[in-house]
């Protein structure tokens, strides 16, 4: 069974369990569930899917519950040597389930140190300074295109929509440009003060397969990194997300 027959038998198994019926979904990342008091013992595990049983996934997954659909990044092992074409699992599995627009939240970190308190920064561009990306090694083509237009990796419309429902939340709100990178927290380092030159201000470890991933799929991605959260962040993050979900408006 080739990657994308797998994806496809995991997808088709999502739908039949809890179907999806919304054309958006959401991508939480590791870091943000707790403040969404995210109940991990709802989540379906990749590992648990027919067709991904054996590829080496030890973290991750999804929440499905009236019609709507969470994903979350898979995890591996340290050292492990799976396909990295995985690390796009979340997405491959909204793209076959007919998802066309995605929001995604994680949390972000200052590259400076001052501190401008909390704030929802939604991203108009990334810098990749990590090692991760999904699309090495054979292109599977029913996603997407070998080399897909990066140029506009997060959709314009869907961030309005978000930066609106931000501040109704009571965020603060900026957007800009957002550097991601990997463990090799020293090549943040060394760059840091040329990214700080050309406006980038927060980065982010995690969502940047998520956000390559749905370029190549041509996805509407919107993405947002909450920075420096209060003590009331999650009720505003979870009013917040309520209101991105369509059905919910």
């Amino acid at each position: 069974m080739d990657l994308y027959e797998r994806f496809k038998t995991a997808a088709n198994e999502t739908q039949q369990k809890n179907p999806v019926i919304s054309s958006r979904a959401f991508i939480l990342s590791s870091k943000i569930q707790p403040f969404l008091r995210f109940n991990s013992e709802k989540l379906t595990l990749y590992s648990s899917l027919s067709g991904l049983e054996d590829m080496g996934f030890i973290g991750g997954g999804f929440y499905s519950d009236n019609g709507v659909i969470m994903v979350t990044p898979p995890l591996f092992e340290e050292d492990s040597t799976v396909d990295v074409r995985l690390r796009a699992t979340g997405v491959r599995i909204l793209q076959i389930l007919g998802i066309t627009e995605v929001y995604a939240f994680g949390i972000g970190e200052s590259l400076q140190k001052d501190d401008n308190g909390e704030l929802m920064f939604w991203a108009k561009d990334h810098i990749n300074l990590s090692a991760v990306n999904p699309l090495v090694g054979a292109n599977i083509d029913e996603f997407g295109v070998r080399f897909p237009d990066m140029s506009s990796v997060y959709d314009d419309d869907l961030t309005s929509i978000g930066k609106t429902e931000s501040e109704k939340s009571g965020f603060k709100v900026e957007n800009g440009i957002w550097a991601a990178f990997d463990s090799e927290r020293k090549r943040l380092d060394e760059f840091s003060e040329e990214l700080i030159k050309n406006s980038v201000q927060y980065f982010c470890d995690e969502l940047i397969s998520e956000s390559i991933a749905a370029a190549h799929g041509k996805l509407k991605l919107s993405l947002s990194l909450l920075v420096n959260p209060s003590e009331d962040a999650a009720e505003k993050l979870i009013r917040l997300l309520r209101q991105l979900i369509p059905e919910s408006n």
